[in-house]
């Protein structure tokens, strides 16, 4: 996932631990690995439509290019 996103291990290790003490996200170990889901999956519609009306605004104000993506971005490995 860091490698994917660009990001520090150490960000995304920092992240994953303020999301799951606020329980956002279950963790799930497996041997050396730690998985983790969503608790709601309404998150992610919830994320995509507050994304959806910031760069509404943005557009508008001409701070970002019209034709921008409002599409929610899935990161998988």
């Amino acid at each position: 996932m860091a490698k994917t996103i660009g990001v520090p291990l150490a960000n995304i290790s920092q992240h994953l631990t303020m999301l799951k003490s606020r329980n956002i996200v279950n963790p799930r170990k497996d041997a050396q690995n730690v998985y983790y889901s969503l608790v709601d999956p309404r998150l992610i519609e919830a994320c995509a439509m507050i994304r959806s009306i910031l760069l509404d605004g943005m557009k508008s104000r001409g701070l970002v290019a019209s034709d921008v993506d409002t599409k929610v971005m899935v990161v998988e490995e």
